[in-house]
């Protein structure tokens, strides 16, 4: 019986994540599927890209949330023996 293959064993396979034996089939069938073969590429791309991406904000975009957060202050209020907490900005 021959296995099938889905997306998610694609990137198993390309992430490592295969036992020995699993990527010893996956090995024979991306020889055989063009297709499968083609979508290892393709993943092979974007993890390679995403290797290479800083993946850290900008300075500009941390001192905006931080200026945000400054601005935002909450603020204890009561109304006639009611409490509750007030957004002032």
């Amino acid at each position: 019986m021959q296995k099938t293959f889905t997306p998610e064993d694609v990137i198993r396979f390309a992430y490592g994540e295969m036992e020995i034996s699993e990527a010893m089939a996956f090995r024979s069938e991306i020889e055989d599927c063009r297709e499968t073969a083609k979508e290892l590429r393709s993943i092979n791309e974007v993890r390679d890209l995403l290797d290479v991406s800083s993946g850290h904000p900008r300075k500009a975009t941390i001192q905006a949330i931080l200026n945000y957060s400054r601005a935002l202050q909450i603020e204890p209020t009561s109304i006639e023996g009611l409490s509750a907490e007030m957004v002032m900005n």
